[in-house]
């Protein structure tokens, strides 16, 4: 009778374990860092400003400069060339550009120059295998958080308030085996856009579709 029940459990067991390993085999871990490009200036405007002569127009402008950053992923493949792929990452930068336009020395001013931008990505990725190298495509929604203490004030000809925005993220990358190690180079593009504070009429409040690439390279842990 024991071993009855023993020749019934063990191709049960099988069928309970093996969805759970095949899942297990198809996801991977990666970290990476790299270079942090932005590729848009964050603000041009014109500020139409009254003064005791009459009415002037400046014109003020925004960046980041580039940087570094740093990132995690974890990417789930439920079939064998679509993935989901939930990603991390913090760059590091300065941010410069024009001084606000001070009536009172008193008003807020920023308060240093250094931006921090974090991002949170969930990506449909496609896969295609070439021999031991995969190269993979990517993108989806992102939520995008900008801080630092270059965002600490400023005047509202300047302003950028620390917030996070919504936006998307598009990836390309290539992973090939290298030794023991998956090494993985590969390109993202955080894409959003920034609001200002409102002038009075006559100044430009419309800011560019920000385009922050990132060039990384990192490595790949495959989950067995």
């Amino acid at each position: 009778m024991r071993a009855f029940k023993a020749r019934k459990l063990v191709p049960l067991s099988i069928a309970l374990l093996a969805p759970v390993r095949i899942w297990a085999q198809r996801l991977e871990v990666g970290a990476q860092g790299g270079y942090f490009l932005p590729a848009i200036d964050q603000f041009q405007r014109d500020v139409i400003q009254q003064t005791s002569t009459g009415f002037v127009t400046s014109h003020y402008d925004g960046r980041h400069n580039p940087g570094f950053a740093i990132g995690l992923n974890v990417t789930a493949w439920p079939l064998v060339h679509l993935g989901l792929d939930l990603a991390g990452a913090v760059r590091f930068c300065d941010r410069s550009g024009s001084s606000p336009f001070v009536i009172n020395p008193f008003l807020p001013v920023p308060a240093g120059d250094r931006a921090v931008l974090s991002s949170l990505a969930l990506r449909l990725l496609g896969r295609v295998r070439i021999g031991g190298t995969a190269l993979r495509l990517g993108v989806g929604p992102a939520l995008i958080h900008i801080g630092g203490s270059a965002y600490d004030g400023g005047t509202a000809e300047i302003s950028l308030a620390k917030r996070t925005l919504p936006g998307a993220s598009v990836l390309g990358d290539i992973t090939h085996l290298v030794g023991p190690f998956h090494v993985r180079l590969g390109v993202e593009d955080a894409l959003y856009r920034v609001t200002m504070a409102s002038l009075p009429p006559g100044d430009t409040t419309r800011t560019p579709l920000q385009h922050d690439l990132t060039l990384t390279a990192g490595i790949v842990l495959r989950v067995h």
